[in-house]
């Protein structure tokens, strides 16, 4: 079955359909539409993928969403049987909202020494409930049943880094409203931390500083970018933007002096600003480069297509019941699938035994003949004699 990718982000929402084996897999369609961040746009966007594609699929959600709490925590070295209650009760003071009311997930990060002291650090991922419940019921009115994956789009990049750097890898996350910034090292997510300087950020500048309004401000940004005219205006979103990157990579550092981040990938499609780049240069001091993409697929989509190819690893915040409901679903199909083989085989076993036996009796029956036929001739033989 087809999957179905849809990266809900703060001003846009994406998709992409791929067919493929697990992994990888080819692009068959993909949108992308433009979005008010509410419930009723985002069924109305639904509708109109359901019209494109169908909903016989296989769908995988990713959002980038204030709704999402994500802590780091450290914890003492522990017994197996004790870590999750400690984890529980750790959790349970960086939150608000009381644990049961939320779904989520903790991620093992690995030991870190803290004032002298070993302890392991724990990476927490969750959303209150009734929102996951209001946001399924909104897939559900538009006819998708078959909802596999619910995650944060910011776990995504540990399946997008694989080169080998000294230290840590961060990738940065130009989105609309917000600015992912996540550090990965040896295929887990170390730090994560969101800010509010993004895109917009920048076509609000354009707009006091050049007199444009939104649309006109949002085309310059896109097709001039840091130009003679802008880029002194551009520099003061720009300097806050990585003047927090890189306070993020200080405070990191701290708690992993051994393995500091060496390199910095810039992703998202306003990483794709005319002359961002060589400006954002300026301000970091690692080494810093383009996220690098799966083949044809663009920035935009990358998000969406990583959702179909590695669903299966990644932080799964749906309800433990949907989750058992997906796992009876393919315990069915394994078992449709399992008697339609037993059935082939016994068919086929069937066919062989038949076919031998025809050939056993057309064998008897030759042998037969030819007995019949020696015992005439020895008949005639000895009426000559």
């Amino acid at each position: 079955m087809d999957m179905l990718g849809i990266d809900i982000g703060t001003v846009s929402v994406k998709y992409v359909r791929v067919k493929g084996k697990k992994g990888i897999g080819d692009i068959l369609s993909r949108g992308d539409y433009q979005y008010k961040g509410d419930f009723e746009d985002l069924g109305r966007i639904l509708e109109d993928i359901k019209t494109k594609e169908g909903t016989a699929l296989d769908v995988a959600i990713g959002l980038t969403s204030q709704e999402i709490t994500k802590r780091n925590f450290t914890i003492p070295i522990l017994p197996k049987e004790e870590i999750k209650e400690a984890m529980n009760w750790s959790a349970s003071k960086l939150v608000s909202t009381p644990l049961e009311e939320m779904v989520y997930e903790f991620t093992m990060l690995g030991e870190i020494e803290e004032r002298g002291i070993r302890r392991e650090d724990v990476l927490f991922s969750g959303v209150q409930r009734s929102y996951v419940d209001r946001l399924l019921s909104v897939f559900e009115n538009a006819g998708y049943e078959r909802i596999t994956l619910l995650t944060d789009i910011g776990f995504i990049y540990i399946h997008t880094v694989e080169e080998k750097a000294d230290g840590s890898v961060a990738v940065v996350d130009i989105g609309g409203r917000q600015t992912g910034i996540y550090i990965i090292d040896e295929k887990k997510m170390k730090s994560v931390r969101e800010i509010m300087t993004a895109s917009e950020s920048f076509t609000d500048a354009l707009m006091s500083g050049l007199g444009l309004n939104y649309n006109e401000a949002d085309q310059y940004k896109r097709e001039k970018g840091f130009d003679e005219r802008s880029t002194e205006i551009l520099s003061v979103p720009l300097d806050r933007l990585a003047g927090e990157v890189q306070r993020t990579f200080n405070v990191y550092s701290q708690k992993n002096p051994e393995r500091p981040v060496a390199k910095v990938c810039i992703a998202g499609r306003s990483a794709r600003i005319p002359n961002l780049m060589e400006n954002i240069r300026k301000f970091l001091a690692e080494e810093t480069d383009y996220l690098a993409l799966p083949h044809n697929v663009d920035d935009e989509y990358l998000p969406a297509y990583i959702l179909c190819t590695k669903r299966e690893q990644l932080v799964n915040l749906l309800p433990v019941e949907i989750r058992q409901k997906e796992k009876e679903q393919l315990y069915k199909k394994w078992v449709r699938t399992g008697t339609v083989g037993i059935i082939a085989l016994l068919i086929i076993f069937s066919m062989n035994v038949w076919s031998d036996l025809h050939k056993t009796r057309f064998y008897i029956d030759s042998q037969k003949k030819s007995i019949s036929t020696k015992r005439e001739q020895l008949k005639m033989m000895s009426g000559t004699f």
